[in-house]
């Protein structure tokens, strides 16, 4: 095992991954994310909490920005309505 006693960043570092990694994570890919972190020795385990954190990391935040939005939208509308009268 040459990544033994290595963090997931410094893996991903040294097998020439980490752009890769980051590419895919940012688009939601599970499967290139599977596919990446197997090439840096990951169990299966690992690789499972890793892919599920990201993607939980990433359904929170569009759901806060989603609602940051709306509530904006709420508030112009209003600041509109309030102005009209």
């Amino acid at each position: 095992m040459k990544y033994e006693g290595t963090t997931l960043n410094e893996r991903l570092l040294k097998a020439g991954l980490l752009d890769g990694f980051n590419r895919v994570s940012r688009k939601g890919d599970r499967e290139g994310m599977i596919a990446i972190l197997k090439r840096v020795e990951l169990d299966e385990r690992q690789i499972s909490y890793t892919v599920d954190i990201i993607t939980r990391r990433q359904r929170k935040f569009l759901v806060f920005m989603y609602g940051f939005l709306i509530v904006t939208a709420i508030l112009i509308l209003l600041g509109f309505v309030v102005e009209g009268i």
